[in-house]
């Protein structure tokens, strides 16, 4: 019959085994006896906050008039818009690829600038109209520069059109072009 003492297990056989390398890192670690040596890492960190002031600082004065690309997109965005306004262009494929590319020459611009106002502005041009599953912003995404379009994409641009006709002062096409013109303003 088996006692107190002897367990019904039979014993680890790595029981008596020991690691030498286990037992330095822990006298090593904080708080495991062992001195750790300081890092080195301030000077690379000091250089890395400032390049990254230089970078900001630089980023500001692009955007406070210096950085043309976007005048220039920003401009004719809002033409486009204001051709929108008048009449329906969304037969027009010449137009419509035009208006498709100067959204990708946005989108790509936006990335290098932090303007809460052209976020607003992107945001609701990408996701208009509200609960749709393509949006205006997909299909200008979607189809800059083919040499065919969509029936989709083409009657969104002459939806946006009618409604800016029945409701001129609420429309899209007045808030966008609003949009851009309070960042025109900004940057010139």
């Amino acid at each position: 019959m088996d006692s107190f003492y002897n367990p019904i297990n039979p014993p680890d056989p790595y029981d008596n085994y020991r690691v030498e390398g286990v037992e330095e890192e822990r006298r090593k670690e904080p708080g495991g006896g062992g001195k750790k040596k300081p890092p080195k890492w301030g000077l690379a960190a000091y250089f890395l906050k400032l390049l990254k002031k230089v970078v900001d600082r630089f980023l500001e004065s692009d955007l406070n008039g210096t950085n043309l690309k976007a005048v220039k997109i920003l401009s004719s965005l809002k033409k486009s818009f204001d051709t929108l306004k008048n009449e329906d262009r969304s037969e027009d494929v010449e137009f419509l690829n035009h208006l498709s590319e100067n959204w990708q020459n946005l989108l790509e611009d936006a990335v290098r600038q932090t303007n809460p106002t052209l976020k607003i502005l992107m945001q609701k041009i990408q996701h208009y109209p509200e609960y749709e599953e393509h949006t205006f912003g997909y299909y200008l995404t979607e189809y800059a520069g083919q040499k065919w379009i969509p029936f989709p994409y083409m009657e969104m641009v002459q939806k946006i059109h009618s409604e800016h006709m029945k409701n001129p002062k609420g429309s899209a096409l007045t808030e966008w072009t609003n949009l851009i013109d309070e960042l025109l303003s900004k940057i010139k």
